[in-house]
């Protein structure tokens, strides 16, 4: 399991671009029949891909939690961006399909991944947080998602943020998680900018070509600094720092969160006439 330190906004402003990407990306969110995970030292979440191709993936106790089983004192939400899957959960499997998702509650012992196909297999992102309270199981399917239309075309910000895990949907402790479709034509998102001091945000990009990018501005307003993301990466974004950006095309992510509350307006906007 690979580290993610946090990062404060003194640090943020003397690192170069690799050091900046060493601390802040995870460049490789998925790798074949591996469990591919990092710890953020930032509400201790946890986060990375599970991609089975020829074999079950177990979801094992990493040293990094000292615990009996991983979902000992941790909530799981997943988000399917591949092809057809099976998660089995304490004995009971869901069938998993693109852009589905679950949430595993905590108490759960025995949690294991499999693809349908091992030429179409599935990629399964997951992000974990510490939970307090075992809520139920749930797989989640198109029609339990919250779709939400924001921005504007004028704006070359139209986008639908879809909520799957989330106070007035699929009840969790902490942890709360969805994904963000950038409309054909629009290239920005997350305007205005904001900050979440309340909780600490985790993003994942994908649907870019290989020669798109897209651009994160992150750090305190008056001191910006941008990362160039590529599909498949991830990134934690620390809760005292702003954060939006714009792609090269339209593009989707899946974003995450934990914290102090699941309050989902609860956000401290930042004027756009502010960021440097």
């Amino acid at each position: 399991m690979e580290i993610k330190y946090s990062i404060s906004p003194f640090e943020l402003k003397t690192l170069n671009t690799r050091e900046m990407r060493d601390r802040i990306l995870i460049e490789k969110v998925f790798a074949p029949d591996e469990a591919a995970l990092t710890y953020s030292f930032d509400e201790r979440f946890i986060l990375g891909g599970i991609m089975p191709v020829h074999k079950e993936i177990k979801l094992e106790p990493a040293d990094e939690i000292r615990q009996e089983y991983f979902l000992r004192t941790r909530e799981l939400g997943l988000i399917n961006i591949g092809g057809a899957g099976t998660v089995t959960a304490d004995g009971e499997s869901f069938a998993v399909g693109f852009e589905e998702g679950m949430y595993i509650g905590c108490e759960t012992k025995e949690v294991s991944f499999q693809s349908a196909d091992p030429e179409n297999p599935a990629k399964f992102y997951i992000t974990s947080a510490l939970a307090f309270k075992k809520y139920p199981t749930v797989k989640i399917t198109a029609d339990m998602v919250s779709n939400n239309p924001c921005g504007s075309k004028e704006g070359a910000s139209e986008r639908i943020v879809k909520k799957y895990i989330h106070k007035d949907g699929v009840k969790s402790c902490q942890l709360m998680m969805g994904i963000n479709s950038v409309q054909p034509g629009s290239v920005w998102n997350t305007l205005p900018t904001h900050t979440h001091k309340r909780r600490v945000e985790c993003f994942m990009y994908y649907k870019i070509p290989e020669n798109d990018f897209y651009i994160e501005v992150i750090g305190e307003p008056e001191e910006s600094r941008h990362i160039v993301i590529r599909n498949e990466q991830a990134i934690v974004s620390a809760a005292w720092q702003m954060h939006f950006g714009v792609g090269t095309c339209c593009y989707d992510f899946i974003w995450a969160m934990a914290g102090e509350n699941q309050e989902f307006p609860d956000m401290d906007v930042v004027p756009m006439t502010q960021v440097k």
